[in-house]
């Protein structure tokens, strides 16, 4: 069974990207982005773009922020009025 390919305009469809934009912009993408380069006749692979849009989707995971002196000060000022 052969590999799922797309046409550029399949590519520029899931992009979100005009044709004439994806056209225009896919070898500095390549280049510069780490975007997967056509496999054959201007067809990309499927797995190899939707991996390439899911890498660059995944929000990075925040950091834990800790609270302020103030937030830690009146959360004891509530303890103390709960056990009284």
């Amino acid at each position: 069974m052969t590999e799922p390919l797309m046409t550029m305009r399949e590519v520029a469809a899931v992009l979100h990207f005009s044709y004439g934009h994806f056209q225009r912009s896919r070898a500095a993408m390549i280049r510069d982005q780490g975007f997967p380069p056509a496999v054959i006749n201007r067809r990309w692979s499927r797995a190899a773009v939707m991996a390439w849009i899911a890498a660059r989707s995944t929000p990075a995971a925040p950091e834990p922020s800790k609270p302020s002196s103030a937030v830690l000060h009146g959360r004891a000022q509530l303890d103390m009025l709960r056990a009284a």
